[in-house]
């Protein structure tokens, strides 16, 4: 019996031999491969803070992030979020519009400009925007423009014209019968030198002194949770439960599954850094780079799943969740940076050991990490050796 199985395990490797011969002889006359440059690219690098309360909003300012913890504004400094002083507290809306930082809370509306703030309305608003190159913001029932240090209503002395019917006044001129509401509003964008307006019965447009509900020529909204407006181009987008809406000029449509969207509960947008798009969802962010979506989940990217915001920098993405801010860098990276790195975690971690390539698990507080001994260091050990390999064969060092 042990003759019979030398015999089949030399047969077995000279079989093995030849095999690997022949692919060599053919790889030599026509190469399966063809050398590619290795061209500097963008990699993520992932960092987390943990918070105990949601982060609630965000805004980059001066090249500095702010955000909105527990009602309080804090600053992130050297990893770390920190309160602003001078700030006011229990802050629901912070954007950056026209160079200056604005604040919204039941104080009204706060603008730090120039290292100092300023008290500038009793009012609290819901959003701000630039349209026209002057600064707009909204509370929940009126529209109002910043102008000579205040805000200014900009709603016409006898209201909002529509397409209603109207009545003949003595003097000729023409009143509603009913007075136009254009609230209750959530957010409020420029787009197409028109202003659009976010409200709880959907979309609505401000041109003049004339208001116009649902300014949609074709196509539905997904859905009545409607959260969040962002304009970017010739578009407008607009997050509901079901998918991403896109408005162009006054056809709608509707990004969904089906379409690549990862997930289609959306909460938020913001625009990137490179001609793409952020969007936040109740179960990670998304960030849109033409008809690609690339997808950041909680445990690896995210403190949390749930997104309350988002806001971006100078190749940077800050992501608001329930559990703390997620922050993902954009470094520029060749593929053997990227090998070297991996490569200085096995050395630093100590998956190498006695020859082998061993798992890492983590085994609680008590015990820490521990190397994992087991049949499957074979199969680590051959992904190791083939990577070596690959990397003999690119770089020649031996």
């Amino acid at each position: 019996m042990s003759t019979i199985r030398s015999v089949f395990r030399k047969k077995y490797y000279l079989t093995a031999l030849l095999l690997v011969g022949g692919m060599a002889a053919a790889q030599e006359k026509q190469p399966l491969w063809k050398p590619a440059a290795d061209t500097i690219y963008l990699q993520e690098i992932g960092t987390k803070i943990a918070t105990d309360t949601p982060v609630t909003a965000l805004a980059v300012h001066e090249s500095s992030l702010y955000a909105v913890v527990d009602g309080r504004l804090k600053r992130l400094a050297e990893g770390q979020l920190t309160t602003v002083g001078g700030a006011p507290r229990m802050v629901s809306r912070v954007k950056t519009v026209n160079g200056a930082l604005w604040l919204s809370s039941p104080l009204g509306v706060h603008r730090f400009a120039g290292g100092a703030w300023q008290h500038v309305s009793e009012i609290s608003m819901v959003d701000f925007c630039m349209h026209l190159g002057v600064v707009h913001a909204a509370t929940r029932q009126d529209i109002y423009r910043f102008e000579n240090g205040a805000f200014v209503n900009i709603q016409p002395e006898r209201g909002y014209l529509s397409s209603d019917t109207t009545l003949i006044m003595a003097d000729g001129s023409q009143v509603l019968a009913d007075p136009v509401r254009i609230g209750p509003i959530r957010r409020i964008a420029s787009y197409s030198g028109t202003l659009y307006l976010l409200r709880d019965q959907g979309l609505g447009l401000i041109e003049g002194d004339t208001f116009r509900p649902n300014p949609i020529d074709w196509g539905v909204m997904p859905s009545r949770v409607q959260r969040d407006l962002l304009v970017q181009g010739s578009r407008l987008y607009v997050t509901t439960d079901r998918g991403l809406s896109v408005l162009r000029g006054m056809a709608l449509t509707t990004l969904r599954g089906a379409d690549g969207l990862p997930v289609e509960d959306t909460t938020c947008l913001a625009l990137g850094f490179d001609r793409d798009l952020w969007i936040g969802t109740t179960t990670g962010a998304i960030r849109k780079v033409g008809d690609d979506y690339h997808y950041f989940g909680a445990g690896h990217w995210l403190p949390g799943d749930n997104v309350h915001a988002i806001a971006t920098g100078d190749r940077v993405a800050y992501i608001a969740t329930d559990a703390g801010l997620g922050i993902i860098r954009y470094e520029p990276y060749t593929l053997r940076k990227k090998a070297a790195y991996y490569e200085r975690q096995l050395d630093e971690w100590g998956h190498k050991r006695l020859g082998f390539v061993h798992l890492l698990y983590w085994a609680g507080d008590d015990l820490g990490w521990l190397r994992e001994i087991s049949d499957n260091d074979g199969g680590h050990t051959a992904h190791y050796l083939a990577a070596m390999a690959f990397k003999y064969a690119a770089t020649q060092d031996p």
